[in-house]
């Protein structure tokens, strides 16, 4: 049983390495070069290697490298067209994130039928209005992910 499941492997690389041959060095290399030119995600995994337990990040009116969260990638859309509140037309201001840590937390980190986030952002009156016979008022949240 070895042999063969060895012999089906070195089929496979025999075959795929056929593949890999056509592409040039430089192609290559430039393929990883524009991987590596993801400066927020660079300064995201910065951090996140400082607080690698952190699965909240709480920032009100918070103004975290150059006036705004703390982003994830280059590669996604930022928050933006962030809609007032609901209650009393104030803008909303950025308050606290979701760090990616928390999925493993809440046993969701499997491959497959999963939740996944770079970062969850939450949007709050920056007013604080008081919402009169509810308690609560609709925050605004905006979801990043990694592509």
């Amino acid at each position: 049983m070895r042999k063969k499941r060895m012999a089906e492997f070195e089929a496979f690389v025999a075959k795929n390495k056929l593949q890999n041959d056509q592409f040039k060095t430089d192609e290559v290399e430039a393929a990883v070069s524009d991987q590596k030119s993801d400066s927020k995600f660079e300064r995201f995994s910065r951090f996140l290697n400082l607080n690698c337990e952190q699965v909240l990040r709480y920032q009100r009116s918070g103004t975290h490298l150059s006036g705004t969260p703390l982003l994830a990638t280059d590669r996604a859309p930022p928050p933006s067209e962030i809609p007032p509140c609901e209650n009393c037309g104030a803008p909303r201001t950025f308050e606290l994130q979701l760090m990616p840590h928390l999925l493993s937390l809440i046993d969701v980190d499997a491959m497959g039928q999963s939740i996944d986030w770079a970062s969850v952002y939450v949007f709050t009156c920056s007013r604080s209005c008081e919402v009169a016979n509810q308690g609560y008022a609709k925050e605004y949240i905006f979801k990043q992910d990694f592509s």
